[in-house]
């Protein structure tokens, strides 16, 4: 019998993340084998911090040549170029085996941050990972701000 491909959420802001917290955690799910669905408010392509990828700023602080090879390469993915809307209402994360949550620093972020939809998703999603579901809800550096925002209807903390 043929093993069920796991389906992974990058559950984003539409501008703004780290492309090394993007991109290199891509590369690994894309060479495992897993289905990977962007996830944006817009349901367009994210765009990940320019200033990480180009500029005297990239030299300095920002992503690697082989983050930004990483990044070229997973921009023309076609699950970058067709990006899920988490704002539409009959979104749902409960289909996904992982939900990833990237980090960046751009004031863009806070899109996801700030979202009562984004929040409401996370809420119902996160207590789907206790054991032995297999369901698993990860997030790199800022990405957990996400989780730590997210209230339910009953103003109680999803993580609890």
């Amino acid at each position: 019998m043929a093993s069920k491909t796991m389906r992974i959420a990058f559950l984003m802001a539409d501008y703004g993340h780290d492309p090394t917290e993007t991109a290199i955690p891509y590369a690994a799910f894309a060479m495992a084998g897993f289905a990977i669905d962007f996830v944006t408010e817009k349901g367009s392509s994210p765009i990940c911090d320019r200033k990480m990828l180009e500029g005297w700023t990239q030299k300095l602080l920002g992503a690697e040549a082989a983050t930004v090879t990483a990044y070229n390469a997973m921009i023309k993915s076609q699950s970058w170029q067709s990006a899920s809307s988490w704002s539409d209402i009959a979104f749902d994360l409960k289909a996904y085996d992982l939900v990833f949550l990237p980090g960046g620093h751009d004031q863009g972020v806070r899109q996801i941050l700030d979202s009562r939809r984004a929040q409401s998703l996370l809420t119902e999603y996160f207590p789907l990972t206790k054991k032995p579901s297999g369901m698993v809800c990860a997030a790199i550096c800022h990405g957990v701000q996400a989780l730590a925002h997210s209230k339910g209807a009953d103003d109680v903390w999803c993580w609890f």
